[in-house]
């Protein structure tokens, strides 16, 4: 009887979330399978696909490479570092957005489209305080993600990531704004979005949509003592990316 009614108990704390979710009131009188049936509702959930249909295709793969001279030739050759991440279009004459750790002192980056063609990109501006990049790639009318306002985002409202985690394109995660004007100590200049939303190499440079499929930020890292996901995104906030890259593209650098 007691396991019994620790699940009824359960029930009636998580009823009125999810009702409340769902748009709906619950009388103290209504049947306790009814509520149930609310609270496994998948409606009460967000729906992300068509947001996802819409704006996919403006999100782009991005491979660098650097060759690393050996210090010392006789004890080894030159090495090729490989980074990969994400970036997405801000305008239809391939103009994107990323991280700016993704393309620092690279020799060649490469933009791969969701329809698999591929463009050598060249850098038009890159601020490592931010860690916001301008790249640019010779393609017309291409898709393009609309730009929000980070000033209105608010923790605790649904967000969704798109990227490039190790390589896999499209890869769409989610999760909420945990908190807002995050200060961290590598980066002083940047008040960060912080979301709970899964982050995996690869995602970096890639957008933070909100539910309206605005996007308010640049994702840039994560925070983990092992290395493995704990719940501790960061992105740059778009309003910020914005400023970044309108002074990349008119002054050649960020003034501080």
């Amino acid at each position: 009887m007691r396991l019994e009614r620790a699940v009824v108990i359960g029930v009636m704390v998580a009823c009125p979330l999810a009702a409340t979710i769902a748009g709906y009131h619950l009388g103290s009188s209504g049947d306790w399978h009814a509520q149930a049936r609310i609270v496994s509702d998948p409606g009460a959930l967000p729906d992300f696909s068509a947001l996802v249909a819409a704006y996919s295709s403006a999100v782009v793969s991005i491979a660098a490479t650097q060759t690393v001279r050996a210090s010392d030739p006789a004890t080894g050759g030159d090495v090729i570092v490989r980074t990969e991440g994400s970036g997405f279009v801000v305008s239809p004459g391939g103009v994107i957005l990323t991280s700016a750790h993704l393309v620092d002192h690279a020799d060649t980056i490469v933009v791969t489209l969701t329809d698999r063609r591929q463009f050598n990109a060249r850098v038009l501006g890159q601020d490592g305080e931010s860690d916001v990049a301008v790249v640019d790639i010779d393609a017309e009318e291409l898709p393009t993600v609309k730009l929000g306002e980070s000033s209105s985002v608010k923790p605790g409202e649904w967000v969704i990531a798109i990227g490039s985690p190790f390589g896999l394109e499209g890869t769409v995660t989610s999760g909420i704004v945990s908190a807002t004007f995050r200060y961290l100590p590598e980066k002083p200049y940047v008040p960060f979005i912080q979301t709970d939303v899964p982050m995996n190499p690869g995602n970096s440079g890639g957008p933070l949509f909100n539910m309206k499929g605005d996007v308010v930020g640049i994702n840039v890292a994560t925070y983990s003592a092992s290395g493995a996901y704990v719940g501790l995104s960061f992105a740059v906030p778009i309003d910020v990316a914005v400023k970044v890259k309108d002074r990349l593209l008119h002054n050649g650098r960020v003034r501080r």
